[in-house]
């Protein structure tokens, strides 16, 4: 009973945690013009679930898959950075 209190916990957010999330958002809301985008944004959004591995499995191999990008492709996320940041891409 306490270790799944306990593992709830790990899911309620706690006053620094919310003070994050807020800060995510309004960084997120700067990069939109249109009220209507703006408003969509939710503090929900930036709420990071934990989750445990189950019983038998190794912690280290329950990693996130990972994406690699085709060849001469950057990632959309690097694109925007480059246009933000006022980067120029390489070629060749």
């Amino acid at each position: 009973m306490r270790l799944a209190w306990l593992n709830n916990q790990w899911n309620e957010p706690t006053r620094t945690d919310h003070y994050l999330m807020q800060i995510a958002q309004e960084v997120r809301k700067t990069r939109f013009r249109k009220i209507e985008s703006i408003k969509r944004i939710l503090l929900e959004h930036f709420r990071i679930p934990f989750k445990f591995a189950k019983k038998g499995e190794d912690p280290a191999e329950a990693k996130t898959k990972k994406v690699e990008p085709k060849s001469g492709e950057l990632p959309a996320v690097n694109q925007m950075w480059i246009a933000t940041v006022g980067g120029l891409k390489k070629d060749g």
